[in-house]
């Protein structure tokens, strides 16, 4: 049976990404990676205590969810999009773009990391997020979330 033009771009897309799962499932969160991610929590807690982040988390919060808006819409959506545009836009998203590049914190306050890779689609590639809570008056009203690319990981537990 010969393949067609689709099926054989089919077939080379997965074999071109089980690399990338490979790479994904033979990661390990060595002490180095933790104390890694542990600095990063750092310097998103940092960032997070900005208060260009507060008031911008304070002025959305203020407004309320972004209508129809949810994890998976948010998994999904391009940078192009008009409401990533415009939280890119505003003077919080500058500031962080700005920056090197580099659920538990509302309710905890504490700063929280994940421990298993997934797709970022933004990255293009697997990565550990990292989470810390927005604070204002010592109350927790949001939480910034940023992702590790597991290369930088590895490259780190490298040296």
């Amino acid at each position: 049976m010969k393949f067609r033009y689709v099926d054989r771009c089919i077939a080379l897309a997965v074999v071109a990404f089980l690399p990338v799962v490979a790479l994904a499932s033979s990661f390990e969160v060595t002490p180095t990676v933790l104390a890694e991610l542990e600095k990063q929590s750092k310097v998103l807690a940092a960032w997070a205590a900005d208060p260009v982040v507060v008031a911008a988390v304070k002025e959305q919060n203020a407004k309320g969810p972004i209508a129809g808006m949810d994890n998976a819409k948010w998994k999904a959506v391009r940078r192009s999009d008009p409401t990533v545009q415009a939280l890119v836009g505003s003077a919080a998203g500058q500031l962080l773009r700005g920056q090197e590049k580099f659920d538990v914190p509302m309710r905890t306050g504490k700063a929280w990391q994940m421990t298993r890779p997934w797709f970022d689609e933004s990255l293009q590639g697997y990565a550990l997020q990292v989470a810390v809570p927005v604070m204002d008056g010592g109350k927790a009203i949001g939480v910034l979330v940023a992702s590790v690319p597991v290369t930088y990981l590895e490259r780190v537990a490298k040296k």
